[in-house]
């Protein structure tokens, strides 16, 4: 890809198949946590230097737990499942049903990470139907850090030379006896975002 910002149109089709992808996932969500209502946002589709991509996770002193997992098959790229810490422990209140609080331990981190695993399995498989491209999920890396370190251990992860990101984000609440709300981050690679356009037809 070169070096040149996706246009509008593009912006417009990666939004919609992010509404594809986070929809198969808040379905999945949703029959997680006992099939309680979970509800997204409309994603929005932004070009952000990597440098202001802790804003988009929620600013420097935001307190956060997130599970990050690489995209493998014919795209690269990361997807990211942001909570604020106590929604994460909500969250795992739902799906152990037992008490959470202060750091995870090592239940909860499993439950935490299988979660992240299930959501980004079934967006990636409902890009992938999308696009035909074959995605498949890494093993989700859970981190429980400000939101600034989260970012610093993505960018870590990720190609160092990388300046600009495409970045398609939504944001889901679930409406439960133990409300909590998230967000889902695609980060596809620049290196494979040409190609992802190509299927997309812009």
């Amino acid at each position: 890809m070169t070096n040149e910002a996706p246009t509008s149109l593009q912006l417009d089709a990666l939004r919609e198949m992010a509404n594809v992808g986070c929809g198969h996932a808040a379905s999945a969500l949703s029959r997680l946590v006992g099939n309680r209502s979970v509800n997204i946002e409309v994603p929005r589709a932004l070009v952000v230097d990597v440098d202001d991509l802790t804003q988009v996770v929620g600013g420097n002193q935001r307190q956060v737990v997130a599970a990050t997992l690489k995209i493998e098959g014919q795209l690269a790229g990361r997807v990211m499942m942001v909570l604020e810490e106590g929604d994460a422990h909500r969250l795992c209140e739902l799906l152990l049903n037992a008490k959470s609080g202060g750091k995870l331990n090592d239940s909860e981190r499993s439950a935490f990470s299988e979660a992240a695993n299930i959501l980004a399995s079934a967006c990636l498989s409902a890009i992938g139907e999308l696009t035909g491209l074959r995605l498949l999920p890494s093993p989700p890396v859970v981190d429980e850090e400000d939101a600034a370190s989260v970012v610093e251990e993505l960018l870590h992860r990720s190609d160092p030379s990388v300046g600009v990101a495409v970045v398609l984000q939504t944001r889901f609440t679930a409406s439960a006896a133990l409300p909590f709300e998230g967000q889902l981050l695609v980060i596809p690679h620049p290196a494979s975002l040409k190609r992802l356009l190509e299927r997309l037809g812009v």
